[in-house]
């Protein structure tokens, strides 16, 4: 490779560093190609600073991501009660969990396909690692539920932190 194409090749490398932080509105202070290297520089003072605005578009995607890593939660916690993985997604893929958590990364995604895909696969595994780290908790609601069939959220709040006490929960009509 000559001079001049590793430098087309450096120049492509840093100008999307510099598009992804513009993109998400990080600041660049500049970007610079040399023979063989490169950088692209946020300001050395800049620190994340949120708007209003800015906030609530955030928290809207960290929640698309909690939701959908909820929805794989249930087939991470069967996973985990069989002590094994069925060898086909097949169910999974039909259920109305992956639905959801597919619809919800088509959102985030633009509709893009391929990146709802790999983001749903991403979740699917950290939700893994939750259930297995909340394992204990999981256990202990369980229980309770096959025990009364159906909770409110505080007495959840109240059998995952060790004090229960029923409260009403109005018949389905």
């Amino acid at each position: 490779m000559n001079v001049a194409e590793s430098q087309e090749v450096v120049g492509f490398h840093e100008a999307g560093h510099a598009v992804a932080l513009l993109y998400f509105k990080h600041p660049v202070a500049s970007v610079e190609i040399g023979e063989d290297t490169g950088r692209c520089v946020q300001p050395s003072e800049w620190r994340l600073t949120l708007n209003d605005g800015r906030s609530l578009e955030l928290a809207k995607r960290e929640t698309l991501m909690e939701l959908i890593l909820a929805c794989c939660a249930g087939k991470s916690a069967m996973d985990r009660w069989y002590g094994w993985k069925a060898k086909t997604d097949e169910n999974w893929r039909a259920s109305d969990d992956y639905k959801h958590a597919r619809s919800l990364a088509l959102r985030l995604n633009d509709g893009d396909e391929q990146g709802a895909e790999l983001l749903v696969a991403w979740l699917e595994r950290r939700a893994e690692l939750l259930v297995e780290k909340q394992w204990p908790r999981i256990h202990k609601l369980a229980f309770a539920l096959l025990d009364r069939e159906k909770l409110c959220g505080s007495e959840i709040n109240k059998i995952l932190n060790g004090h229960e006490e029923k409260c009403r929960i109005a018949p389905k009509p």
